[in-house]
Formats: C-alpha cells, sequence, structure tokens
C-alpha cells in the first residue's frame, strides 16, 4: 500500500533480457523489501513502547489506588482511637469519675495517636511534594522501612509478608526522596507481584 519506487523497462521489440538488468531488478527488489521491513520494525517497535508506557501508566495507577486504600485505612485508625480517647476524656472530667492520673494517660494516648497520624501524612507529602528534584542525604534504611510502612495493609490483603535485613551504619545516600520512595513502592509491588 506503499509506493517506494518504481522500475520502467521500455523496448519496441520482444527480447530476452539481459543478466545485468535482471541483477538490477533483484538489486531493486531487495532494497524495496529492507525499505518495507525497515518501516513495518519502526511501527512495531513504536507500538511495543505505546504499549509499555499504558502497562506502566496503569501500574502506577493501580499502586495509587492501593496506596489511598493504605493511607485511608493508616490514617482511619489513629483518629478513630483519638475520638474514643476524647469522649472517655470527656467522662472522667465528670466530678464523680475525676481521675488526673487516667485522664493524663488518656492525654499521652491522643499524642501518640496524634504523632501517628502526622507520621502518615509526613510520608505522604514526601509521596507527593511540590516543586522540583531535590538532592539530599538520605538514610536508605528509613526509606525501606516508610516504604513497607505504607505498604503494609495491601501486603497483608495479598497474604505476603514483608522480611527486612538491614545493614547497620550504611552511609547516607545523596538521592531525591520522593525518586526513592517511588523505586522502593515499585520493588515492593513488582516483589507482591
Amino acid at each position: 500500500g506503499k509506493l517506494v519506487g518504481f522500475v520502467s523497462h521500455q523496448t519496441k521489440s520482444k527480447r530476452q533480457w539481459k543478466e545485468d538488468e535482471i541483477a538490477f531488478v533483484c538489486a531493486m527488489a531487495d532494497h524495496v523489501s529492507q525499505v518495507l521491513l525497515n518501516d513495518e520494525r519502526k511501527n512495531a517497535q513504536a507500538e511495543l513502547e505505546r504499549q509499555r508506557s499504558e502497562l506502566n501508566r496503569l501500574q502506577w495507577v493501580a499502586m495509587l489506588a492501593e496506596l489511598c486504600g493504605t493511607l485511608a485505612h493508616e490514617l482511619n485508625q489513629p483518629l478513630a482511637a483519638i475520638l474514643i480517647n476524647a469522649h472517655a476524656a470527656q467522662e472522667y472530667l465528670t466530678p464523680q469519675k475525676l481521675d488526673v492520673e487516667e485522664l493524663k494517660s488518656i492525654l499521652r494516648d491522643i499524642a501518640d495517636d496524634d504523632k501517628r497520624a502526622g507520621e502518615v501524612m509526613r510520608r505522604l507529602r514526601v509521596l507527593f511534594p511540590r516543586g522540583e528534584v531535590q538532592q539530599q542525604l538520605l538514610d536508605a534504611n528509613e526509606m525501606v522501612r516508610d516504604a513497607i510502612k505504607l505498604v503494609q495493609p495491601g501486603l497483608e490483603t495479598q497474604m505476603v509478608t514483608a522480611e527486612t535485613n538491614l545493614a547497620v551504619d550504611l552511609p547516607p545516600v545523596k538521592a531525591d526522596q520522593v525518586q526513592m520512595q517511588q523505586v522502593l513502592l515499585n520493588l515492593l509491588a513488582n516483589g507482591c507481584d
């Protein structure tokens, strides 16, 4: 369906083709077939690259969906605990039940749950920051632990156990924290698959 060239041979009388004419036509046919094959190869490579890109996008969307579920789960736990403890504290503020030590314990629990919720938000901000790539010195072990915390509920759902064997006294790594976190999350997702 594509014109890549033509050969014209004109004579006034019928005659046999000469060997050099046959060789020329064969060379031309070989050239045409190479052009067509190269076009097909380029088209196939472009299609393969498009499909890979789409697969990567779909994997990223799936991972984000799982991450959103994990974050909702991780935030709901400390928020629910804060609410329960706040109601309990209100009970202990009545004159009949006033117990200062119990109130102090409840307030410590509320503070701890608030820290847990804040840690979830910190990890979320690390994954989706505003701005450019920022190279900084990072603790590789901490990045691994954070990544596992983010996907832990998803791992449990898939009945996958993540075990770590982290090296001690690693030197800091100069990298972009967001990119490193995304790489670790991709590795964990691939490991689960």
